[in-house]
């Protein structure tokens, strides 16, 4: 079965834009970022020296009880250079094992965030869709801080990333909610018929 199209690939990296690369570079300035908020962002975008601290930061973060408790079939991880790539990757690796590949400019907590929601997310959605942003504010949300993810979110929502999974609902839920529709439209007709009938 192929991928849904990545329709919102480019509105996630533009979010992230605004949100990291711009907030770091002093080039953007939002009302809804305290002093605080821009300090932790900015540590989320700093520069890890050398792929093995990258490797320890990943480690540390899915051995933590609480990926573990979402995510207990990511064990391990494979991490690759990314030498002479223009992008980061992210993706599930025979079964148990994040392969994440981080080229020197990706090599922050931010994007390695980014390439974890690639790792934990289904491939049956689409590669940065609904899913997968629910999951990539989760991480940043736990292990950034809620102020950075609020600060995702309101960019997310600034550039109309959806971000919210879609509700499904069975067939049989589906009846009772028309059902309970039909109900209370039929009373605000009976209670209309009311309010006409005394006048």
């Amino acid at each position: 079965m192929d991928r849904p199209i990545d329709s919102q690939r480019s509105k996630v990296y533009k979010a992230e834009d605004r949100c990291f690369r711009l907030m770091q570079t002093g080039t953007t300035v939002d009302p809804i970022v305290s002093e605080h908020t821009a300090i932790q962002v900015t540590a989320a975008s700093a520069k890890i020296d050398g792929l093995n601290h990258c490797l320890i930061q990943l480690e540390r973060w899915i051995s933590h009880t609480w990926f573990r408790e979402r995510w207990p079939n990511i064990t391990k991880i494979n991490l690759a250079n990314g030498a002479g790539s223009r992008r980061a990757t992210g993706t599930l690796w025979y079964g148990n094992t994040a392969r994440i590949k981080l080229p020197i400019f990706a090599r922050n907590k931010w994007v390695m965030l980014h390439e974890l929601a690639h790792v934990v997310t289904p491939k049956n959605g689409a590669a940065h869709g609904r899913e997968y942003c629910a999951n990539y504010l989760l991480l940043v949300q736990h292990y950034l801080g809620r102020d950075v993810a609020k600060l995702l979110r309101h960019e997310f929502q600034r550039g109309r990333v959806q971000y919210k999974p879609k509700i499904v609902m069975s067939e049989k839920q589906l009846t009772a909610l028309r059902e309970r529709f039909a109900k209370v439209r039929m009373t605000s007709i009976a209670a209309k018929d009311d309010t006409h009938g005394k006048q």
